[in-house]
């Protein structure tokens, strides 16, 4: 009767699930600091006090400073800050922007860092691609009498086939 032999492997998996979710918890962090840091490179257009208030308004959850915002200026400032990331990833950032918005009630600081989340991320689901042209399309528009609307968009082509 041939032998039989079991084997058996114990291991230890809580050290690797544990710096695993250390690792997540890093890049969270991460994240959060570049969102910050891009934020905080729009003082061209605002005073570093009131960029610094704001910025500490969204950490202590407190009431931000809504004032009225003309989106186009918002959006522009975005798209340069943007420009040199996306030209990295052979993305072109294209604006359409309607002109005669109605002014928003909006904190500014708040309306960029969503705008700026937005563009990174299509300008991150096109970097590695390789289709052509890879463009970032902002617009924007009125929404009926009051209302604006912004629209983001990745739009990538893909090659034709090549002809064998």
């Amino acid at each position: 009767m041939p032998g039989f032999a079991w084997y058996g492997v114990d291991v230890d998996i809580d050290d690797r699930m544990n710096a695993e979710e250390g690792l997540r918890a890093t890049q969270a962090k991460r994240s959060r600091a570049s969102q910050i840091a891009t934020v905080s490179e729009l003082r061209d257009g605002n005073s570093a006090a009131e960029v610094v208030s704001r910025i500490r308004a969204l950490f202590t959850r407190t009431d931000s400073t809504r004032t009225l915002l003309n989106l186009n200026e918002v959006i522009a400032e975005v798209s340069w800050l943007i420009s040199e990331e996306a030209a990295s990833g052979n993305v072109t950032v294209d604006t359409d922007l309607e002109h005669d918005l109605p002014a928003t009630w909006a904190d500014r600081v708040q309306m960029q860092q969503v705008i700026v989340n937005l563009a990174r991320n299509g300008v991150d689901a096109m970097r590695f691609e390789d289709s052509h042209p890879k463009v970032l399309s902002i617009r924007s528009r009125r929404d009926g009498t009051n209302s604006v609307l912004i629209e983001i968009r990745d739009r990538r082509t893909t090659p034709p086939p090549s002809s064998a």
